[in-house]
């Protein structure tokens, strides 16, 4: 008995390709996040610091009128 060869196609595409697909889009979304996250809290603290600063803005204006108020009563007086 003579045995004939046995041919058996195989496809030459790699498997990792579609996973390293996925991780490369899962890394850009990861990515992507963190910037929005981190411009975020940029964003919070500026506004928080502009909030504090005008906050001091009217405290330092409020002292000054009221010193004004009572120096003009005095004057009156």
């Amino acid at each position: 008995m003579s045995s004939s060869p046995v041919y058996v196609l195989v496809a030459k595409v790699p498997r990792h390709t579609h996973v390293g697909k996925k991780k490369e889009k899962k890394e850009k979304k990861e990515k992507k996040e963190k910037k929005e996250k981190k411009e975020k809290k940029e964003k919070k603290e500026k506004k928080e610091k502009k909030e504090k600063k005008e906050k001091e803005k009217k405290k330092k204006k409020k002292k000054r009128s009221r010193k004004m108020a009572v120096f003009s009563i005095c004057r009156i007086v």
